[in-house]
């Protein structure tokens, strides 16, 4: 997948792109490719850190 400028974007949003595993690791390949393309890879405990540093309170809101 390559990056690409998005003629809609927000100028004051950054786009990166990111995937989220459930699982506990990356395989070596996917680390690899990742780094290659820019690709900021997240396991689900890591994703789960996130959320609850952020606060997950109100998330049904922002999906409603």
């Amino acid at each position: 997948v390559e990056r690409e400028d998005r003629d809609d974007a927000d100028p004051e949003y950054t786009y990166i792109p990111w995937v989220i595993s459930t699982g506990d690791d990356f395989s070596d390949e996917a680390v690899r490719l990742a780094r290659e393309k820019n690709v900021r890879l997240i396991d689900g405990n890591t994703f789960v850190g996130m959320l609850l540093d952020v606060g997950i309170a109100g998330i049904d809101a922002a999906f409603g």
